[in-house]
């Protein structure tokens, strides 16, 4: 078996406020970000980070890890 190829996605996911008022994105808004890394060669995630939406992906890069 080969090396290990692996993609990063971040999705940004848009949530009513007053209804999810702990991911506070904007003064009016909220938002939540789901960061996956799959495995290629098997078509699976290996890691899935929830956190809101201010916080930019290149301030978790280091939990990817692999």
């Amino acid at each position: 078996m080969g090396e290990a190829v692996y993609a990063l996605d971040a999705t940004t996911i848009n949530l009513c406020f007053s209804v999810f008022p702990w991911p506070a994105f904007r003064k009016k808004k909220a938002a939540a970000k789901l960061r996956t890394l799959l495995d290629l060669r098997r078509n699976i995630p290996t890691f899935i980070h929830i956190s809101d939406g201010k916080l930019h992906d290149v301030n978790k890069i280091e939990l990817l890890k692999v």
